[in-house]
């Protein structure tokens, strides 16, 4: 099997491996280095569509504008009246744009490209192997993109998919509203699902129709065909495809686990950069790009959304897995008591908790109400067992101290906890303290353990019930 050396190899060639190609050119970071991507197709086509909202300011748009194509200043919903954005814009970058791009900055430096499928990353003498079917690419960093299976993590009740299929078409009639962005128009079969139609306009004639659902099973290539040429006879009248563009998205509560070793780097999906409620990834890829260059060297910085706007995804993302059929009319009533700049600044994740408070108090209380104890339920249920611990030891304490009849029962409890939770547990803990997971132990960790639970036993041995409940809370 053949062996090549670089300095960076990618895993994987979409929208966040140009964009942190591109940062790390303009931070001089390839300089003198030599760079591999293993991508089994030759990424030339164009074949998704990248859009972000953004002010003249942004460094984004700084960066970017050269490569879009069209913007857009209005934004409508349903067949409402369209409303301004500014100072905003809508932008759209085609992929094949951007995989052009980055293909020329590669070509100032040492870069090959190895089309095929990425089998095992590994680790060996302070480097990482990436594993194809008949080479063996070694590297001092790996930036990994690959699709991750989501299949891992879907055992959590609030994964769904953004599934769509689209229709680049070219109307027989200038009736296209050029300048104005058809976020969300509801006006079709929900299918017991949450599903709308997203329209981007290139010009009077031509534009991208899209029909989109959020749901627990994935969107039916013949079905959105028949739907998607009803709306659109509808409201524009005759017109041809020129292509068909088509993809899934997961949406889960749950991101892929980070790698361990320091400069293995997740990005893109596997990173987390997918905004879990709404699919919005390219900013988010962007800033992720910029965190890793920060400081004009290469880092390792875990991609991370802000808490709070972490929790207002998962209770959207529970009501659109348990209750469907309300997201169509909770996305309507957001869009008609908020303006759509305000939207896209929470969705940017720049808003601040009052106006927060004063959005969520528009829209339906109730929806929301029972979305937070299935939330809660999901959050406190791996705590369940400590809890209820909690409360056996104070009733115990306050009432019945000296009652000689729970003893068989603790005594169970005990060894059951021990040889179930216990042991099994604590087998790991020189593994997590040092977060190398081939590790050995060392005899340093040894006595410090043995120390440690010194100091438990004594502080039990002159008040127990006190200092067993305080260890169980820690715990």
């Amino acid at each position: 099997m053949e062996k090549i050396n670089v300095d960076i190899v990618f895993n994987g060639w979409g929208a966040s491996t140009c964009l942190l190609i591109n940062e790390m050119d303009k931070r001089n970071l390839l300089k003198d280095k030599k760079i591999a991507i293993i991508e089994p197709f030759e990424k030339k086509e164009n074949n998704k569509t990248f859009c972000f909202w953004a002010s003249e300011n942004e460094s984004i748009l700084k960066d970017y504008q050269f490569l879009t194509n069209k913007s857009w200043s209005k934004i409508k919903i349903n067949a409402w009246k369209s409303e301004e954005i500014k100072p905003l814009k809508y932008y759209h970058i085609k992929s094949s744009s951007l995989y052009k791009h980055s293909r020329k900055t590669l070509k100032k430096y040492n870069f090959i490209q190895i089309t095929d499928f990425v089998k095992k990353v590994s680790t060996n003498e302070g480097s990482f192997l990436v594993e194809t079917s008949n080479k063996i690419i070694c590297s001092e960093w790996v930036f990994d993109s690959r699709p991750y299976n989501f299949k891992k993590i879907k055992k959590n009740d609030f994964f769904i998919y953004q599934s769509f299929l689209g229709f680049k078409i070219t109307l027989s009639d200038k009736n296209f509203d050029e300048d104005t962005y058809h976020m969300m128009d509801f006006r079709v079969d929900q299918a017991n699902e949450t599903q709308f139609i997203y329209t981007l306009p290139y010009n009077e004639k031509s534009g991208l129709i899209e029909l989109t659902r959020f749901g627990k099973t994935k969107i039916d290539s013949s079905y959105s065909k028949k739907i998607l040429n009803e709306f659109i006879l509808k409201n524009y009248g005759n017109y041809n495809i020129d292509e068909v563009e088509k993809g899934v998205i997961p949406m889960s509560f749950e991101s892929p686990p980070n790698n361990l070793e320091k400069k293995w780097v997740n990005i893109g999906t596997r990173a987390g950069a997918v905004k879990p409620s709404t699919g919005y990834a390219f900013k988010n890829m962007y800033q992720h790009a910029q965190h890793i260059c920060e400081n004009n060297k290469l880092n390792k910085r875990v991609f991370k959304q802000k808490n709070r706007f972490k929790f207002y995804d998962q209770l959207l993302l529970i009501i659109l897995n348990i209750w469907p059929q309300k997201g169509k009319f909770i996305f309507e009533r957001l869009y008609k008591r908020q303006s759509s700049k305000y939207i896209l600044k929470f969705l940017d994740e720049k808003s601040t908790l009052f106006e927060e408070i004063k959005m969520f108090s528009t829209l339906q209380k109730r929806t929301f109400i029972k979305s937070l104890f299935v939330w809660m339920y999901h959050q406190t249920k791996r705590s369940l067992i400590p809890l209820l611990l909690v409360l056996y030891v104070l009733i115990k304490t306050l009432f019945f101290e000296n009652a000689i009849f729970w003893e068989p029962f603790e005594i169970t409890l005990f060894v059951a906890g021990m040889i179930f939770i216990g042991i099994p547990h604590g087998s790991l803990d020189h593994l997590l303290e040092t977060g190398n997971f081939k590790t050995k132990i060392k005899p340093l960790f040894i006595l410090k353990y043995l120390a440690f639970m010194l100091l438990i036993f004594l502080i039990w041995f002159f008040n127990p019930s006190i200092w067993l409940l305080a260890f169980i809370s820690f715990s």
